[in-house]
């Protein structure tokens, strides 16, 4: 359970589709790059982690595509940790909260609480 003076959110182990794209500046956020494909580990309404073989820094700006039961969103985030394991790294990253990405998290606010009902909440 992460709690904060604003915020507060249980994660879950879950099994998105997802893809991530770095980006270099505001102006990437208009044009496409070449997507990475990741490995969720975990999510909640502040972020998620991911494993990939790919190096991702501290501060990177980020956008993930998630894909489930159908429906897509994509988010912008900020890399907030990097644990390298041998040849993966597990990748901890938080939401953006802008405008644009309001809509998708608050999708993704109804697919945790999908998932929750299926699952137990890991604290």
């Amino acid at each position: 359970m992460v709690t904060d003076e604003h915020r507060r959110a249980a994660r879950t182990d879950v099994s998105l589709i997802a893809r991530v794209r770095p980006l270099r500046s505001t102006n990437d956020l208009a044009r496409r790059s070449r997507s990475l494909g990741i490995a969720v580990t975990d999510v909640s309404l502040l972020g998620l982690s991911f494993l990939t073989d790919q190096p991702f820094d501290i501060d990177d700006l980020l956008e993930v595509d998630l894909s489930w039961r159908g429906v897509e969103l994509s988010v912008h985030v900020v890399v907030r940790h990097v644990l390298v394991l041998s040849s993966l790294r597990t990748v901890g990253i938080q939401f953006v909260i802008t405008q644009s990405t309001k809509h998708a998290i608050a999708t993704l606010k109804e697919w945790l609480s999908t998932i929750a009902d299926a699952k137990p909440v890991v604290d």
